[in-house]
């Protein structure tokens, strides 16, 4: 998880997992709430969500899970999945990581530690 120090209503929530033997990750799930950039979906996907536009401080997530009624999709596991627009686009951080908890069936929310404020990396 990583909080904007500046901006604590800009946060960026991911899950992943290590490949063995090798210092690489695959992200299987991430949040992107209220970010600064915009985002463009590859023209690739399901086909509702294929070349998205979505502008900055659209909070979104990418999702294995959108791909579920496209079972002819060749989705690979290296790559990222395009992203949705999410329905309430009023949610601070907290709901957001309650989102998250129940979207991944995560049902330990209460002992997920608060993210301190990040700023630049290696600045003090």
């Amino acid at each position: 998880m990583q909080v904007s120090q500046s901006y604590p209503s800009i946060a960026t929530i991911q899950l992943d997992t290590d490949f063995p033997n090798v210092r690489a990750h695959l992200p299987l799930y991430r949040l992107d709430l209220q970010p600064h950039g915009s985002h463009v979906n590859r023209n690739e996907g399901p086909t509702a969500l294929a070349a998205l536009f979505i502008d900055a401080g659209v909070s979104h997530d990418h999702s294995y899970s959108l791909y579920d009624d496209e079972p002819d999709l060749d989705l690979k596991a290296d790559q990222s999945p395009v992203a949705k627009p999410l329905v309430d686009q009023s949610m601070d951080f907290e709901q957001a990581l309650t989102y998250v908890c129940s979207t991944l069936n995560i049902d330990n929310r209460k002992d997920i530690p608060i993210v301190p404020l990040q700023g630049l990396l290696g600045v003090k």
